[in-house]
């Protein structure tokens, strides 16, 4: 999704911003996970403002909206990489990690605890990111039979 241009711009960008901004290596973690390094990501201030507004407006020429780092605006494109980067990562694992007849027992076991069992399929969607719908939905059913006879 990202090419090399693509990547080369955003870790220039980065790079410039950690220059620009970061005070400690703290702010440096925060800004490569696209947090305000001044409000550390809860968008207020310290509140010592009497009759003021305490809410962060981000450091420099970076904004920051409820706690995230804006560039221009907008998420910066390091932030967006990184967030791809680690769902494809997340994707492999899972399907690297995959055992059908595991997945079939463990919705089977969520199921029974679930005041609406229906919903295991989102819960099989965030444990497997890999798996479609119909495979969702097959594990489901089978789980279904096997927590409920």
């Amino acid at each position: 999704m990202f090419d090399k241009v693509d990547r080369e711009q955003a870790n220039k960008d980065l790079n410039e911003c950690i220059e620009d901004i970061s005070r400690n290596p703290y702010d440096e973690e925060m800004i490569r996970d696209g947090i305000c390094p001044d409000c550390a990501g809860t968008s207020y201030m310290d509140g010592d403002y009497e009759n003021e507004d305490d809410s962060c407006d981000g450091v420099g020429v970076y904004g920051c909206d409820q706690g995230s780092l804006l560039f221009r605006d907008e998420q910066p494109l390091w932030v967006e990489i990184k967030k791809y980067d680690d769902r494809q990562a997340a994707r492999l694992k899972s399907e690297s990690e995959f055992d059908h007849d595991a997945a079939v027992r463990l919705a089977a076991k969520m199921m029974k605890s679930m005041s609406d069992p229906r919903q295991i399929v989102f819960q099989l969607d965030d444990l497997y990111p890999h798996l479609g719908r119909a495979q969702r939905s097959a594990i489901a059913a089978e789980a279904s039979q096997l927590a409920f006879g």
